[in-house]
């Protein structure tokens, strides 16, 4: 799915349901523009470790 210049790719299980996953993006972008303030490609890569973190904070142990 695509984000204004940003495109976002999930790989999931057969069983998976497909909507949450796409839940869980919506969401992880919306928590990058307030971190960010309007993120950007360069945010991500010259900030990896705070979009790791904040991907983990969102992820506990695989749920939402």
């Amino acid at each position: 799915r695509r984000y204004a210049s940003l495109f976002f790719i999930a790989g999931t299980d057969v069983d998976d349901n497909e909507l949450l996953t796409l839940e869980i993006i919506h969401r992880y972008v919306e928590v990058l523009d307030k971190w960010f303030l309007n993120v950007c490609e360069l945010d991500i890569i010259f900030n990896f470790q705070q979009a790791y973190m904040i991907i983990d904070e969102l992820l506990i142990g695989g749920e939402l």
